[in-house]
């Protein structure tokens, strides 16, 4: 699903995510984070990895990187998973996501949640399309609506 795709993780942590779609064929991955302890982390498993070539990691909250990588990239897949207990945090990157400026039309948002939390079927433009159920964490996979 990844291979030769440009990857966005919002909210990355330590990078996990990102770090899979790498291994997995990703042709770049830009991960954003403004956390401290979790850029520190995020940074040592890059170096660790030998992998920082192939990410772009921008120190800031998702607001001000969602603004600035509108003018500059479209992500084939995009994945966001906020601290849960923001849910306000879905819905307004969600809704900064929507307007198609990041995405094209066959690009993926996949927002990961807990199960007693629903960002909704749709979100700006954004329709729902597919749910995947893992224990307490959800995936919501979502597409630009026709």
């Amino acid at each position: 699903m990844v291979e030769g795709k440009r990857f966005l993780d919002l909210y990355a942590g330590s990078g996990a995510v990102g770090i899979e779609a790498i291994s997995r064929g990703a042709a770049h991955a830009v991960m954003v984070e403004n956390d401290k302890l979790a850029l520190r982390a995020l940074h040592g498993n890059l170096k660790s990895l030998a992998i920082a070539r192939e990410v772009t990691v921008l120190e800031r909250d998702v607001t001000n990187a969602l603004h600035e990588l509108q003018s500059l990239s479209r992500f084939d897949v995009i994945f966001l998973d906020p601290p849960w207990k923001e849910g306000k945090a879905y819905q307004q990157t969600l809704e900064k996501i929507s307007p198609g400026l990041l995405v094209e039309a066959q690009s993926m948002v996949i927002a990961e949640h807990e199960k007693h939390f629903d960002p909704g079927d749709n979100v700006g433009q954004l329709k729902r399309v597919r749910v995947h159920k893992q224990g307490d964490a959800v995936l919501s996979f979502y597409r630009m609506a026709e």
